[in-house]
């Protein structure tokens, strides 16, 4: 504050142009032009960095948003795979007891049916796929 407050009080005073002459040789007016011009480049790099560390303090916040985001999505998956793991033990759980009561033709048919239908679905989903590469454009015959 008192440099800038000097500054000023020589600024005012190399302007009036106080006493019978200029007061400052060309020399010291010299270097106060260029003092004032590196004060001048200093404020416009403090304008600069002030800009960038706005820029990275609203980055940061998004950045924290998005944090929050992707964990309260993986929270929500960790419940859903809670759930799908508990239904998948109760699952075992009763095969197991299933087995033990001496329902191996039970257990047998739905163990089939389950690979069926995964054929079912592997062969609906494998040959669909060429009959659409075979749709494209007609070739181009040749008149004879």
């Amino acid at each position: 504050q008192a440099a800038h407050t000097h500054r000023g009080t020589m600024a005012t005073a190399r302007r009036s142009g106080s006493g019978s002459g200029n007061w400052f040789g060309s020399g010291q007016q010299a270097r106060l032009t260029a003092i004032e011009m590196d004060e001048k480049h200093n404020d416009e790099q403090l304008d600069a960095l002030s800009e960038q560390v706005a820029m990275l303090k609203n980055l940061t916040k998004e950045i924290d948003t998005e944090v929050k985001d992707q964990n309260s999505f993986l929270d929500k998956m960790e419940a859903g795979f809670h759930g799908a793991g508990e239904a998948l033990g109760r699952t075992m759980r009763e095969l197991d007891a299933m087995g033990r009561r001496g329902g191996t033709r039970l257990a047998l048919f739905l163990i089939v049916a389950i690979v069926a239908a995964f054929l079912l679905v592997y062969w609906a989903t494998t040959t669909t796929e060429p009959a659409a590469k075979a749709k494209g454009p007609n070739p181009v015959r040749l008149r004879r």
